[in-house]
């Protein structure tokens, strides 16, 4: 193996997104930072040049500003940079951004490309799965075990039933599970190192493609329209107690007056076994994702 590229994608914080009711797109005028899962590749990345030699690029399609998150990925060791920069790619959904970026990578000739396992901007996924289809490369998603001897990959992979076992051949595309590496800290002298490093701008007009297949024109999808929903107003009282018998007491009278302690139903409903699967591994709700995010982020910066 010599060549190792890894994709990512700089995006909003997860506080401060929103989206342009006009353009109905991401706003990212506000902070950008690269994805929890992007450092997870990066670092890995990384980790197989010092294993095996190679050499690594990180690659990006965006704005201008986007170029601070190739930097950054160059500070944490990678070799060089690319930055997909040019009007024609605005408004590209998930497919026009794999073009972009698949018409890049083919003629770089990478035995393996990294993707974080999904933006957290808009957890679809979809980006890294297209690019292995457009290159016509085997892809494994949800890595968090990777092994490679020769010209063989062998990963673990995370699915909705657990972890599973996969083994293909090289060149391919993985996507990677936040299990799978710690991300890398920044120190000082990798910015320094960083600065002499440069940064490739490749322009639409030299993927050697139509440019109708790239940002609006080339996206079969979009935004038809953006609503802005209101949550229910909540009430919170407190129980101020430090007996915890008191506590549940007061509870169970608060629920009842609430009307949340109805008898049960007599006639159990059968649940199926599905349902019953545990779901290992996994994080749900904003507010995990969030945690989950920050604490990446401070292990890659500190």
């Amino acid at each position: 193996m010599r060549k190792v590229a890894v994709c990512i994608k700089q995006i909003p914080l997860v506080d401060d997104a929103n989206f342009d009711p006009v353009t109905k797109t991401i706003r990212r005028d506000g902070i950008n930072i690269i994805g929890a899962y992007d450092l997870t590749a990066i670092a890995e990345a990384v980790a197989l040049k010092r294993q095996f030699g190679v050499e690594t690029t990180v690659v990006t399609m965006g704005p201008p500003q986007a170029r601070s998150a190739l930097a950054d990925a160059l500070a944490m060791g990678i070799d060089r940079a690319v930055h997909l920069e040019d009007r024609a790619f605005a408004g590209s959904d998930t497919l026009a951004t794999a073009r972009a970026l698949a018409a890049w990578l083919q003629h770089e000739q990478f035995e393996l490309v990294l993707l974080g396992k999904y933006s957290l901007d808009a957890e679809t996924g979809q980006v890294g799965p297209e690019i292995a289809e457009l290159l016509g490369v085997p892809q494994v998603t949800g890595v968090c075990t990777l092994q490679i001897a020769g010209g063989t990959l062998r990963a673990e992979r995370e699915s909705d039933e657990g972890v599973e076992e996969v083994e293909c051949s090289l060149p391919a595309l993985i996507t990677c599970a936040e299990r799978l590496i710690k991300p890398i800290g920044v120190r000082p002298k990798g910015r320094e190192e960083a600065k002499s490093k440069p940064i490739l701008t490749i322009r639409a007009a030299e993927l050697g493609a139509d440019s109708k297949q790239f940002g609006l024109a080339g996206s079969p999808t979009w935004v038809k329209e953006v609503r802005a929903q209101e949550g229910p107003k909540v009430h919170c009282q407190f129980i101020e107690t430090s007996d915890p018998a008191d506590a549940a007491s007061q509870l169970l009278i608060a629920l009842e007056r609430k009307g949340a302690l109805r008898p049960r139903a007599t006639v159990r409903q059968r649940v199926a076994t599905i349902v019953r699967k545990p779901a290992r591994g996994r994080m749900f709700g904003s507010r995990a994702r969030r945690i989950w995010q920050a604490r990446s982020l401070a292990e890659a910066w500190n």
